[in-house]
Parts: structure tokens; C-alpha cells; sequence
């Protein structure tokens, strides 16, 4: 049988599916290796001038501290000119390796991508042989058992085929019908393969977070967050008026955005907790908070104050809760909080902090598109959000929020607000002293 799959696989020498091997194996650690590769392949489709700050810094220290040993094999009329021409100016040194540079990590990103592709498609393949022998062999003949200890005699370096790993290629050939190297999951490590494989869910939805873990390049453990939260039936899911004021190029995208509801349940609150610790702890979790609102999005500002003039010089001052710049979608996010369930003025308020943001800070070189607005709300009737949002000209979106309250036992033993009072006046009689009002 390892004939047969040698045979099969003249392309792949022993020596280049141990690389393989060596390169990703089937643990974690290729799954983080992968995720960095992204994370690089996204950094490098990025302008040119952000390319350029993500420039490793230790590559230039180590280049400027090889210079010295080639001057040993020069004069020392020479030397003494370029130890002048490096004080007068560090920067060019620190410069010159950078193209270099970049053009080494995109080498090695492109390499590393092609290796997991081939290991994919090996994995796929030995799937395919193993349906074949037991289609000609029949069950009970044990094919995966022989097959894996045949080939593991046969290359003893290459890691990834136990029994259990190809018990997974049998399933992954079976239930992603070729080619497979036109399918998303070919761009994934096996890890991530293996997690699909483990939803017992409708081919689509596998199909769905493939494309979203290789689109946003996921970490396998983000994956399985996902999975768990189930993103395929909250992704698109708001109600919005996105069809009615944007462009059909642009509706479908914004709509994919937007989650319904939207799951941070990294956030520990108590029951009653109010808009103010919501928005203080989603900042203080900004890493988290930033992965459930989706890829693309910067943080902007948190209370960010908008003001408005009038003739007579009189100000109207207003504070947004959570302020965000789309860069793939080039325009500004708001998103305002509340604890309550949605009320139509709330929509009133969320359109002016839009319009305000589009004609102060939306930039007129006609690169950024219109302000979305999201409010989040515990709760929500769809159809007074679809009759809230008619004619209203900013593009926004209702979704709800849920969140992790705190264990009974625990809250009990927390003071309440009224307590708290309570307390605060008591002590202010101990102490005799009047407050004073800041």
C-alpha cells in the first residue's frame, strides 16, 4: 500500500514532505504559525507607506552592525571616509535594508502559504486513496490502520499520520468534493481543517467559515469561538436601511458587517449594570471587543465630543459612546450604546452624530464613504426598527448585545446603587463635613 501512495505522489520526494512535515505537523503550533503568515499577508496588502513602518527593526540593527566588518578589507583613507559619511547621516543606513527586507518576508510568506497548500492537498488526497481501498476492500479490513503504519515506516520523520489524523482525511476527502484547491479550506492549516470537519452542520456553513477564517485569518482558537457563537446565523442579521441609502456595491458589504446579535461575553456585568460600565469595559477589553465587531475596524475614541455653532456663537456640544474608522470600507462606525430596549428617538440622536461626523471629520477628497451608525440595544422589535429607520438618510443599523451577567452568589453580596448611597451619606454625617459638588 505505501507503494502505492509513493507512486501516487512522484512529485512530492521524501525530503519534500518532510519539510512539509517539519514545517506544520498537525499541532497548535502550525495553526499560530499560519495565523502570523496571514496576519503578514494582510499587512503587506496594506499602502506602501504602512508597509514601510512595519519594517522589522532588528533586521536593521543586525545591517548596520555587519557594515564594520567590511571595512576591515579596506584602507584606511576609506575607512575613515565612511565612519564620516555614517555620523553624518544614521538614517541612510537604517534605510537601505528595508526593500530588501520586505521583499525577504514576502518570499517567505509566499513560500510558507504554498507549503501548507501542498500539505492540504497531500491530506486530501490520501483521503481519496483511502475511500478507494475500502471501497474495493469492504469494512473490517482495517485500511486506515495499515495504511498509516505502512506509511509511517516509510517516511518515519513526517508527523500527522496516525491512524486518528487520517481518519480525518478520509472524512475531509469525502465531504469536500474536488478540486480542492479552488475551496477556501485549502488555505487553512489542518487544524483549522479539523474544526470544520467537526461541525456536523450544512456543507454551506462549513463553507462559510472557511472563507471568513481565511478572509480575516482567524487563529484556530478564534475559530472554534466562532463556531461556538454561531457567526453564521448572526453575521448580516441586523435590520438596517443599508439597501435604501447606499449604493447596491456597497449595501452587501456594509450589511456582512453588521452581527445580530452581537456576543461579548468576555464582558462581566452585573444584570443592572449601566451604559457607562458597558462602554468602560468593552474599551478595557479593546482586543476582544475589536474581533467580535469584525476586521478592519480602528479605534477612534471613546465619549468623543462633537460640537455645533450657532451664529451667535453658542455652543451644543455632544458625546458619541464609541467611535471607529472602517479602513477596508474607508468611512467612520458610531456606535451608541443602551441597556434599555430600542426606542424610535433613539435613531434621531444616532443620525445626527452621523451627519455631524460626516461634516466634520469625513474627509472631502471624496475617499471616505458616509458614516455607519450601529446601536446596540438590549432588545429590540424589528418592526419598530424597520418604521424607525424609513426615511431616515444616514446609513444605520439596530442590533442587540448579550453579555456574561455575574454569578448570582456574587451579586447578592454586592451592594446596589442604593446602597451605595446609603453608605456614602452615612459617612458624610460621621464626618461632619458638607460635599462638595465637583
Amino acid at each position: 500500500m505505501a507503494a502505492q501512495f509513493v507512486n501516487r505522489f512522484q512529485d512530492l520526494s521524501a525530503h519534500r514532505v518532510e519539510l512539509v512535515a517539519k514545517a506544520f505537523g498537525d499541532g497548535e503550533g502550525s495553526n499560530r504559525q499560519w495565523w502570523r503568515v496571514r496576519m503578514g499577508c494582510r499587512h503587506l496588502h496594506q499602502d506602501d507607506a504602512h508597509t514601510n513602518v512595519g519594517t522589522s527593526s532588528t533586521v536593521e540593527c543586525r545591517a548596520v552592525a555587519r557594515r564594520p566588518s567590511v571595512r576591515t578589507h579596506r584602507s584606511n583613507h576609506v575607512n575613515q571616509q565612511y565612519s564620516r559619511t555614517q555620523r553624518q547621516s544614521p538614517g541612510r543606513l537604517l534605510r537601505d535594508p528595508q526593500p530588501a527586507a520586505a521583499e525577504v518576508r514576502a518570499a517567505n510568506i509566499r513560500a510558507t502559504l504554498r507549503v501548507n497548500a501542498e500539505l492540504i492537498t497531500l491530506y486530501w488526497s490520501i483521503g481519496h486513496i483511502i475511500l478507494e481501498r475500502q471501497s474495493g476492500e469492504g469494512w473490517g479490513t482495517k485500511v486506515i490502520v495499515r495504511l498509516s503504519a505502512d506509511l509511517q515506516r516509510e517516511f518515519p520523520l513526517m508527523t500527522g499520520l496516525s491512524p486518528r489524523n487520517m481518519r480525518y482525511m478520509r472524512q475531509f476527502a469525502a465531504e469536500f468534493p474536488g478540486p480542492i484547491r479552488q475551496q477556501p479550506a485549502a488555505q487553512l492549516p489542518w487544524g483549522h481543517v479539523m474544526a470544520l470537519l467537526d461541525l456536523k452542520e450544512d456543507p454551506a456553513i462549513r463553507t462559510f467559515y472557511a472563507a471568513c477564517a481565511t478572509k480575516e485569518g482567524w487563529s484556530r482558537a478564534v475559530l472554534l469561538h466562532q463556531i461556538k457563537s454561531r457567526l453564521h446565523l448572526r453575521a448580516g442579521a441586523a435590520p438596517s436601511n443599508f439597501a435604501l441609502v447606499l449604493p447596491p456595491s456597497e449595501s452587501e458589504l456594509v450589511q456582512q458587517m453588521v452581527k445580530d446579535p452581537y456576543n461579548f461575553e468576555f464582558l462581566t456585568l452585573a444584570a443592572d449594570a449601566a451604559e457607562r460600565d458597558v462602554e468602560t469595559v468593552l474599551v478595557a477589553n479593546l482586543a476582544k471587543t475589536l474581533q467580535e465587531l469584525g476586521v478592519g475596524l480602528y479605534y477612534a475614541g471613546r465619549q468623543h465630543r462633537l460640537v455645533l455653532t450657532d451664529e451667535d456663537a453658542t455652543e451644543h456640544e455632544f458625546y458619541l459612546d464609541l467611535l471607529f474608522y472602517h479602513h477596508l470600507l474607508r468611512r467612520f462606525v458610531v456606535f451608541e450604546l443602551k441597556i434599555d430596549e430600542f426606542k424610535a428617538e433613539y435613531v434621531g440622536k444616532l443620525n445626527l452624530y452621523c451627519n455631524i461626523i460626516d461634516g466634520q471629520l469625513r474627509h472631502d477628497d471624496g475617499h471616505d464613504a458616509s458614516t455607519i451608525g450601529i446601536l446596540l440595544c438590549a432588545s429590540k422589535s424589528k418592526v419598530v426598527v424597520d418604521y424607525a429607520l424609513r426615511g431616515v438618510g444616514s446609513p444605520l443599523a439596530v442590533s442587540e448585545y448579550t453579555f456574561t451577567d455575574l454569578p448570582p452568589e456574587i451579586q447578592d453580596v454586592l451592594p446596589s446603587p442604593a446602597d451605595l448611597a446609603l453608605f456614602a451619606a452615612e459617612a458624610v454625617e460621621e464626618s461632619g463635613e458638607v460635599p462638595v459638588e465637583s
